[in-house]
């Protein structure tokens, strides 16, 4: 089945490329354990379009998952800064800095959760690290 969507994907890609489909590419790559074709896909989605926070996101938890925690972070805090609102990439970012034991890392992660409380103003109060690591935690399941 995976296989099957991931020769559509390609086809959709060859026949008009743009961000959307790499990115689902992307992910179909990296579900089926190409993570150098997974790369490829996000980078060019990308390339393409440096305003889709999605493949910022995307590939930003496969360095992190390799082990690249500098570039996971630069990639995850771009996909928070293209999507502020979005407790997706907050969290996917609160998994990286989660993983940097330094208090270096922790005080990322603090300024991390008050750019979340400061872009959600339905909130009233601010929002903990435990909250955001909580949310990096639900991302971080199979």
């Amino acid at each position: 089945m995976r296989e099957t969507a991931k020769a559509w994907l390609e086809q959709a890609v060859a026949a008009a490329p743009s961000p959307i489909p790499l990115s689902f590419l992307g992910d179909a790559h990296n579900r089926l354990g190409d993570k150098k074709s997974a790369r490829e896909a996000f980078r060019k989605a990308i390339e393409l379009d440096e305003t889709y926070a999605e493949a910022y996101f995307n590939l930003g938890l496969l360095l992190a998952d390799d082990g690249q925690s500098e570039e996971a972070e630069r990639l995850l805090r771009t996909a928070t800064q293209l999507t502020p609102n979005s407790h997706k990439a907050h969290g996917g970012l609160g998994i990286v800095l989660q993983r940097c034991s330094s208090s270096e890392g922790i005080q990322r992660l603090r300024q991390s959760s008050d750019v979340l409380s400061r872009s959600i103003p339905r909130l009233r109060s601010p929002i903990s690290i435990s909250t955001v690591w909580q949310g990096a935690q639900t991302l971080n399941e199979p």
